[in-house]
């Protein structure tokens, strides 16, 4: 199962419908600075956040209703969902789950009615008034998706409707890497993987040799980060255990690399990074340049075991060498089909459009020419015998 399409329309620059087919590990969308790469990731990270937490905690003004749709292969049947936000007001204006396969409606949320008629088959007569019940509560609740809120309820008792659980997980399971802020939580990396990701930087001629923590007191972190920093992280973490359940996180925080595990600040575990090298050096995160950095986090994101992700990338090559580049897409898509997984991320290292790491149909340019333009390189008429980093700088 998975998800093969995402189409949005209405978003900041994102005028017309921007169409990412899935169907492959990869997708790579190149483009300059300043065409929308980040917008692009910004877009569905607004929207997880939604699905996850309700719209009240959006933080971006967009004045559009912004549509997204998403359609899911499970069991060789294909549904969408889709959804169209008020990001200006925190509203969900439509919300529609159907069975294209079957062209069924399940379920058509407007700003005026909530027909879920079509459901009632699927399930039994005692989960489908309970249904009843959270349908009703939600008919007026214009913060919480319903989609979100059946996906979390029990209806183990009605078989049928399996795929919502499906479809749910699918969506949760969009790992989302956006750098948008100061401190940024990591709840979905471990260090679980710690063993892959050495012998992953020893193949790449990387001169880490190992990974440790330092362990830190209140006050060590507040003399580390500054007191204003410090209280900063501390509101942020309160809020992230609200919001995600969680009680542990990877925490980059003002250029460090933490750890935070506790409930409460009595009892608060905190650890850094930091990054042991062949000649004995030891640095911490801050230390390390930018382009590795980066390199870490998305290898520490990337190399999970988790089955049927979907990992979204900004940037992902941000000062890093096209060599190492190539060899770390290699190693990532070869290690995604292992775990029915796939990759979507938005780089402007046009190098890596000749090196048969990726057919036409994994790679898309966007460009801007008056509006924000999506086109995926198979449909472009380009020469099969034609250097595609060529027939990109005459264009």
């Amino acid at each position: 199962m998975k998800i093969s399409k995402i189409v949005i329309s209405n978003y900041k620059c994102i005028k017309e419908r921007f169409v990412l087919e899935l169907d492959n590990v990869s997708t790579a969308i190149f483009g300059n600075l300043g065409t929308g790469k980040t917008t692009l990731v910004e877009s569905l990270y607004d929207f997880y956040q939604g699905f996850s937490n309700g719209f009240k905690y959006s933080k971006n003004q967009v004045d559009n209703h912004t549509k997204y749709t998403f359609e899911f292969h499970i069991q060789n049947i294909i549904y969408a969902y889709e959804v169209v936000i008020n990001f200006e007001r925190n509203e969900i204006v439509e919300e529609i789950l159907f069975n294209i396969s079957k062209k069924e409606i399940y379920f058509k949320r407007s700003s005026n009615d909530l027909i879920f008629s079509a459901l009632k088959k699927l399930f039994n007569e005692t989960d489908f008034l309970r249904l009843q019940t959270y349908m009703y509560d939600l008919r007026f609740d214009r913060r919480s998706l319903i989609l979100s809120e059946l996906y979390q309820k029990d209806f183990s008792d009605s078989p049928q409707t399996k795929f919502i659980d499906y479809i749910g997980q699918l969506i949760h399971k969009m790992y989302i890497d956006y750098d948008n802020d100061f401190i940024k939580f990591y709840s979905n990396i471990t260090d679980s993987h710690y063993k892959e990701l050495i012998q992953l930087l020893t193949k790449l001629n990387l001169p880490i040799e190992a990974i440790k923590y330092k362990k830190l007191e209140l006050d060590d972190l507040r003399m580390l980060l500054n007191r204003h920093r410090y209280d900063h992280l501390i509101d942020m973490y309160r809020n992230e255990m609200i919001l995600s359940n969680k009680n542990e996180f990877f925490v980059y925080s003002y250029g460090y690399l933490l750890k935070l595990k506790g409930q409460n600040f009595d009892d608060l575990d905190i650890n850094m990074l930091e990054f042991h090298f062949k000649d004995e050096s030891v640095l911490n995160f801050h230390q390390l340049s930018r382009g590795l950095k980066n390199l870490l986090i998305k290898l520490m994101y990337l190399l999970r075991t988790e089955r049927n992700v979907l990992y979204i990338v900004d940037d992902m090559f941000d000062s890093i060498d096209y060599k190492l580049s190539l060899e770390v897409i290699y190693y990532i898509k070869e290690r995604l089909k292992n775990f029915d997984s796939a990759i979507l991320f938005t780089t402007n290292q046009y190098l890596l459009f000749d090196q048969n790491v990726f057919n036409q149909k994994e790679m898309y340019i966007l460009e801007y020419k008056n509006n924000l333009r999506l086109s995926r390189l198979d449909t472009l008429g380009i020469r099969k015998d034609k250097k595609l980093l060529n027939w990109y700088l005459e264009q």
